[in-house]
């Protein structure tokens, strides 16, 4: 066997061997938010991707993250009574869950945040 094939082997099982594992990590998120009031909840660390699956009453509601050193992500917003979203979000920064009300009502939601953290 050649010296580079070994070398090309070793390093390949070094590198699957120091690669942690994903958690996957159920937070359950609920409540009532007044007109055009929003809510955070964390902050997370270490998180690679976030999905939030949302049931709500009311006139709209928009979910994502946003990250805790500039409060800039991403969210999307449903009028359906249901919500899910997903992102891939940069493990190196902390985040927060924004649950954000636009309506001109109040909004009840319950459901669940999953983040799956390295």
């Amino acid at each position: 066997m050649s010296r580079i094939l070994l070398l090309f082997i070793v390093l390949t099982f070094l590198i699957i061997a120091a690669e942690p594992d994903i958690t996957r990590v159920e937070v359950p998120i609920s409540g009532t938010l007044s007109a055009s009031a929003s809510r955070l909840y964390g902050p997370y660390s270490s998180v690679t991707a976030v999905t939030i699956s949302l049931d709500f009453k009311g006139g709209e509601l928009c979910a994502g993250y946003v990250y805790a050193d500039n409060f800039k992500g991403e969210y999307s917003c449903s009028t359906s009574g249901r919500l899910y979203v997903s992102y891939s979000v940069d493990w190196t920064r902390d985040i927060y869950i924004l649950v954000y009300n636009p309506s001109s009502g109040s909004v009840s939601y319950s459901g669940t945040a999953t983040l799956y953290i390295w």
